[in-house]
């Protein structure tokens, strides 16, 4: 957040993971990272996100001895460049967090998504409500998770994601 000039739009949809009961917690240059550090206070933890997301840049503000490798975002590309090149554990708030490299794209063809609805927050209420036992929320009729998210009580966001990964993971089988 901290790079961009108007942050308003990222922030609102943070808010929508905060509704649905996810925790959310907000870090940036000069903060005192509190909240943070009591989340990874005695935990084994991975850091993992795009290239140029800031998580060894994190890593440096919770302990500035670490001194990792961190380089500014390609202005030529708009994206981070491959700085961390292997996962290292570090130690961190009496606990573990692991440093891995970062990603430009993610490859879901392995995954069993015939659980995923359940592991999604936002889709809980409404699991096992859908007109057929077997539904996969994407083109069933009278699914009440489509529904909730025409209704605004599922963050649009959150749906697209999933459909995405089961419509990919759909053309893998």
């Amino acid at each position: 957040l901290d790079l961009l000039d108007r942050p308003e739009e990222i922030l609102a949809d943070l808010e929508k993971y905060k509704k649905a009961g996810y925790d959310v917690v907000f870090s940036n240059p000069g903060s005192d990272d509190k909240e943070l550090q009591e989340i990874l206070n005695g935990k084994v933890s991975v850091l993992c996100g795009q290239s140029g997301a800031g998580k060894s840049s994190l890593l440096n503000r919770l302990n500035p001895d670490f001194e990792l490798q961190t380089q500014a975002i390609s202005k030529a590309l708009g994206r981070g460049k491959h700085t961390t090149r292997y996962c290292q554990l570090h130690h961190v708030c009496d606990g573990l967090v692991a440093d891995t490299p970062g990603f430009s794209s993610l490859d879901f063809t392995r995954l069993d998504t015939s659980h995923l609805d359940a592991c999604i927050l936002d889709f809980k209420p409404y699991i096992h409500t859908c007109r057929f036992k077997d539904c996969r929320h994407l083109n069933e009729p009278d699914c009440k998770i489509k529904e909730a998210v025409e209704n605004g009580e599922i963050n649009p966001s959150v749906y697209e994601d999933y459909k995405n990964i089961m419509e990919e993971r759909g053309k893998k089988l």
